[in-house]
């Protein structure tokens, strides 16, 4: 069977639009909870997933507040599952993020211990706190400061670049290589002004209250950062000098099982914003056996 068309003038079509748009100025829903429930070395963090059709991530971090608190990970649901954490007390933190970029308004956090694993002793412990620069350490865009009297690593952000790197020296257990359970215990700060009243008034001789739309917008809306750093951590290992090296991931927050009588850890810092940076305080490589 055979069909015809028949072409219509453009003229005299009907043309039919509709505008879809999200909320604006309003934060997404909230979560009203967080569980940190710990494993055998592993911790799961759980929450449930909203309704809100305008959540568009849910955004985990870790650290002492939410503002501030180094990123973790974005999921379309509030559940992570992270295996091997390292020792230590960890505090974690997940808040919903919308279509329209803005965070909930009530971030929720759950902390959890986290011990060794048994069957591990205590063997030896690396040193670094970015100050012995003669050893082959690598320095890209980022640099040794001192702060609250301590020793830390930061994004120097030269030519405005965000982010950068470091890896440290090489080092040698001095014994034949063994199977080590493995972590990098340090601490991390995040400094900065956030929005600054000369970034709101570009031109505060012209610029008017009513311009910055401030009526449907709050303080915290405005000044407060929003964006977290990011910081990762490798550990790379081999067990001969002649060897490739190999490496974990995610150390930050991870702990890892190799093989291996050599080590480095490199840091890759990235900032979100020019006036925002993430502290590295000087770290100790931990290897048990």
């Amino acid at each position: 069977m055979l069909f015809r068309s028949t072409k219509q003038d453009l003229n005299e079509a009907t043309k039919l639009s509709i505008l879809v748009t999200g909320k604006s100025n309003t934060a997404p829903d909230s979560l009203t909870y967080l569980l940190a429930i710990p494993g055998n070395g592993s911790v799961s963090l759980r929450s449930v997933k909203l309704t809100d059709p305008d959540i568009e991530i849910y955004e985990f971090r870790v650290g002492d507040q939410w503002t501030g608190g180094i990123f973790l990970s974005a999921k379309r649901s509030p559940h992570e599952e992270l295996s091997l954490v390292k020792p230590g007390t960890h505090t974690f933190w997940c808040n919903t993020k919308g279509t329209n970029n803005l965070y909930g308004d009530t971030p929720q956090d759950a902390t959890v211990d986290v011990s060794i694993p048994k069957g591990w002793t205590s063997y030896t412990t690396f040193t670094d706190d970015y100050t012995d620069s003669l050893n082959g350490q690598v320095f890209e865009n980022v640099e040794h400061i001192i702060y609250s009297s301590n020793d830390y690593l930061k994004c120097s952000h030269g030519a405005s670049v965000l982010n950068g790197y470091y890896v440290s020296e090489e080092f040698d257990t001095g014994v034949t290589a063994a199977t080590y359970y493995t972590y990098v215990d340090t601490e991390f700060v995040t400094v900065g002004a956030g929005t600054s009243w000369g970034d709101i008034f570009v031109n505060p001789s012209t610029t008017t209250w009513a311009e910055l739309n401030l009526d449907s917008r709050s303080w915290k809306d405005i000044f407060e950062i929003e964006e977290a750093p990011q910081v990762t951590i490798r550990i790379w290992y081999k067990a001969e000098a002649a060897h490739d090296w190999s490496y974990i991931e995610n150390a930050q927050i991870l702990a890892g099982v190799i093989y291996g009588r050599y080590f480095k850890v490199e840091i890759n810092i990235t900032d979100p914003a020019i006036n925002v940076n993430a502290y590295v305080k000087e770290y100790i490589l931990k290897l048990y056996n």
